[in-house]
């Protein structure tokens, strides 16, 4: 008899061990550090090349049509080579033969006939950025990589380098240096992408709402940083057009959250998890548009950071991506994104019966 109470005690002692231990899953191995490295597109566009010498300023004064070039670069600018029109006076195009005009062709200030020079074919590619996956480095460092690609031109049009001498075979009389009119390159902006960290995932073990009586949910929550952008101008002087640039801070004002179910996570569902719950499938996998709840808004110097989170009442076990994208208040409003944050793991009770 006493036998049978101590077996009937040691029974009662590993259901209540076993209930505990799936009641609180173990935990997920920490990550102090998230790093995203960047593989930028190791060659530019086919029939293009990255510029190295600006066209800074261009036109006639007088008899003289020149211009000016300066080594530099600009984020996705190439030109095409193979393009190139050199053009005599009042010879060629006197547009952009490839759409718009970013810097025109300038004409001999008395006899009005278009200057020599050369159109160059220019355009702007913007870099598509694909998500590689993430690995784990020493000291729980999770290491993720994003892969470039050239997207379509964003601008893509033609500039002219004037040179000539329109007083040359009697093109025009040298008697004054005025300036003839002409126009500075269009003033523009160039804007910080935003950078996050992922902080925190409340409750740190979160369950599908189904087993949760609360219906607490997952909220995650992260840090989101925006630099100032930058203002550049030209002129007012032409054909010189200095160039100005100034520092605006830029905002924060809004953004929402996708956090999708990883793939290995849905298969995981239906062929693992499917041998025990007979037809298990997901449920809600996907999560678009979820707004951001900003706080704790503030300036940093000249950058923006804020503490957002996104709560969701996840049906489905495993792991989920989460991707943000912002609203950017300067000249907007303006959409960034979306940006990879990271992983998280809603979790589920399970009770296994033995033999």
């Amino acid at each position: 008899m006493r036998q049978t109470a101590r077996a009937t005690v040691t029974v009662v002692l590993l259901l209540i061990l076993t209930v505990i231990f799936l009641r609180h899953p173990q935990p997920a191995r920490a990550v102090t550090e998230w790093r995203h490295v960047l593989h930028p597109p190791t060659s530019p566009p086919a029939g293009w090349v990255h510029v190295r010498w600006i066209l800074v300023a261009s036109g006639c004064s007088g008899c003289t049509c020149g211009s000016t070039w300066q080594p530099g670069s600009q984020e996705g600018l190439m030109e095409k080579p193979g393009d190139r029109r050199t053009v005599g006076r009042n010879e060629g195009p006197t547009s952009s033969p490839w759409g718009s005009t970013a810097d025109p062709r300038a004409q001999c200030p008395e006899s009005g006939e278009w200057a020599a020079g050369t159109w160059y074919h220019n355009a702007v590619f913007p870099v598509n950025w694909t998500f590689g996956g993430c690995r784990w480095e020493p000291g729980a460092v999770r290491v993720c990589d994003w892969y470039g690609s050239w997207g379509s031109p964003t601008w893509e049009g033609g500039n002219f380098a004037e040179n000539d001498d329109c007083c040359a075979d009697g093109g025009c009389d040298d008697g004054d240096d005025d300036w003839i009119p002409c126009t500075c390159p269009a003033a523009f902006w160039s804007y910080s992408s935003p950078s996050f960290s992922l902080l925190a995932t409340d409750p740190p073990y979160p369950l599908v709402v189904g087993q949760d009586p609360d219906r607490v949910g997952t909220t995650v929550t992260f840090r989101v940083s925006l630099g100032p952008a930058t203002h550049t101008w030209y002129g007012p002087e032409c054909p010189a057009c200095p160039a100005h640039t100034e520092t605006v801070r830029d905002r924060i004002d809004d953004g929402s959250a996708d956090i999708i179910l990883t793939q290995e996570s849905r298969d995981w569902i239906v062929n693992e998890l499917g041998l025990r719950y007979y037809g298990a499938e997901p449920k809600h996998p996907d999560w678009y548009g979820i707004p951001l709840d900003l706080y704790d808004c503030r300036y940093e110097g000249n950058t923006h950071v804020c503490t957002a989170s996104a709560w969701i009442p996840a049906e489905d076990p495993g792991e989920y991506d989460v991707n943000a994208t912002i609203v950017a208040g300067l000249n907007g409003p303006r959409l960034r994104g979306p940006y990879h944050l990271g992983r998280v793991k809603v979790w589920m009770l399970d009770t296994t019966l033995w033999p």
